[in-house]
């Protein structure tokens, strides 16, 4: 399927697999150095390498006071797995959990999740973002508000060993200049990141879901040189059955 998005976009219709996975309370998890895949899992993990193709994995804990469990990932090849959502307001964020971030704790949720990076198919571990309802950061006319949030939001990735940032704005959010606004500043905070410390650069990813891509997609290209994929959310297309079949 083609879309008219400029160029060929990363829209991928695979979602319908994503995974929304309860925490569980459970002991510590130990990342084995030695953990391996069965070889199916490493040579789809090849075409992964190359960005032929991607498989994403979502992991939502329905619990904000509970350490997540990683022992499903053992049975599936993702390429990224994104963690979320944290809410992004005017001066901070808000974590997908309470124990995210543990003091004096190694096992925080997210040195757990983080640490699937080290396994032998190495998928990329994306914080998944979404903006707040209070927040204020696209208003046009405060622009050092949106240099502030976008600052936060990169050194916040990079500080606790995330590959990227998917982000999860939708509706009508898409068409406002202040997002357009809100890409360019972030986009260039990423670059500059990468710039400052000589290492990888941070994906970003952009989701949509189908059923505003035909209100957003003329926007595409001058997000095209700032956004490493656009995710479309595939599970809000409409099936077969809800068409009327003629008779």
């Amino acid at each position: 399927m083609a879309f008219p998005l400029g160029k060929i976009f990363q829209l991928f219709l695979i979602s319908l697999f994503s995974l929304s996975c309860e925490a569980k309370k459970r002991p510590p998890l130990e990342i084995e150095p030695e953990f391996r895949v069965d070889e199916v899992s490493e040579q789809i993990a090849l075409k992964f390498e190359l960005d032929k193709c991607a498989f994403y994995c979502f992991f939502v804990p329905l619990k904000d006071n509970v350490q997540i469990d990683l022992h499903f990932y053992k049975n599936i090849s993702c390429s990224d797995i994104v963690y979320g959502f944290a809410e992004v307001n005017d001066n901070g964020l808000k974590l997908p959990t309470k124990l995210d971030l543990i003091p004096h704790s190694y096992y925080g949720n997210f040195k757990l999740i983080t640490s699937l990076q080290l396994i032998s198919t190495s998928p990329r571990v994306l914080l998944g973002m979404k903006m707040a309802s209070s927040a204020h950061f696209l208003d046009l006319k405060r622009p050092e508000l949106a240099q502030n949030v976008t600052r936060r939001m990169v050194f916040f990735t990079k500080r606790y060993g995330f590959s990227g940032i998917f982000l999860k704005f939708d509706s009508d959010v898409l068409l406002t200049p202040g997002f357009e606004q809100f890409v360019e500043l972030l986009g260039d905070e990423i670059k500059n990141e990468k710039k400052r410390s000589g290492m990888r650069k941070l994906r970003l990813i952009l989701s949509i879901s189908s059923n505003w891509v035909k209100y957003v997609y003329r926007r595409m290209p001058k997000f095209d040189a700032y956004f490493d994929a656009f995710y479309l959310w595939a599970g809000e297309i409409s099936s077969n059955s809800e068409f009327p079949i003629p008779s």
